[in-house]
């Protein structure tokens, strides 16, 4: 199965589409580290920050100006729980449709694509006692950081938990089958996840929770029309350190 053959949860890859793209492999880096642990609520000048309701944000890096990272939305439509997001990409990899004109001259290879989710962190964790196990002693996921660490679960929340907080009603004493994408059917591919603790109602913020690097660029072929090719030469022309590529779908 091809990534463009994949019914995701953000639908089928357009012809003539820009994407931005990040890739899988059995040698590379563990997927679970590009997590952002805990989520990160961004701060600018005092003020919460976030990328623009619709669109990609490309946005200097806080710790070094001199690289740019794009910001991007989470989907809560097709993605209602940041899980769902990520084990879809953990088997298909990661594809994002981006502007044909989007800023590429400012992206090279030490560019992250950073996803903000609006359910990223339940502001109140601290009453849920989320680093307890909610599940009859089954943990679905470590921190990413590999921390055994209590304060580091109560105070700081870890990412991992969010995989115990998939839903918006409590199951007792198992874990629950997701499928995605959600009312599809039959569905591309199902996971396991755990419900809040009972009587938790998470109050969530948005938080970026993810950040990967960006492989490649790839354009959608178009057999009905040249606006593959026009693409193509447009994130060309920006001169991005980035591979571009034509591909079938």
């Amino acid at each position: 199965m091809t990534k463009g053959s994949i019914r995701r949860g953000c639908g089928k890859r357009a012809a003539g589409g820009v994407y931005l793209t990040t890739e899988l492999s059995t040698r590379g880096i563990p997927l679970r580290y590009f997590l952002i642990d805990p989520p990160w609520v961004p701060m600018v000048d005092g003020e919460v920050w976030l990328p623009p309701v619709q669109g990609l944000a490309i946005e200097p890096r806080p710790s070094d100006p001199n690289i740019w990272d794009v910001w991007d939305w989470i989907g809560a439509g097709g993605y209602p729980f940041f899980p769902d997001f990520y084990e879809e990409g953990a088997r298909f990899e990661f594809s994002r449709r981006s502007p044909p004109d989007l800023n590429f001259e400012l992206l090279t290879t030490k560019s992250y694509h950073v996803y903000v989710h609006p359910r990223g962190l339940p502001e109140n964790h601290l009453k849920g006692n989320l680093h307890a196990d909610l599940v009859d002693g089954v943990s679905l996921e470590v921190c990413p950081t590999d921390s055994s660490d209590a304060e580091h679960y109560t105070k700081e929340f870890c990412t991992g938990l969010l995989w115990q907080l998939v839903g918006t009603e409590h199951i007792p004493g198992r874990l629950h089958v997701v499928e995605i994408p959600r009312d599809f059917k039959p569905p591309t591919f199902r996971y396991y996840a755990a419900t809040p603790p009972k009587g938790f109602v998470p109050k969530w913020v948005p938080a970026a929770v993810l950040k990967l690097p960006i492989h490649k660029i790839e354009v959608i072929q178009d057999p009905l029309s040249d606006k593959d090719e026009e693409n193509y030469q447009k994130v060309l022309d920006s001169g991005t350190e980035i591979p571009v590529e034509i591909v079938s779908e």
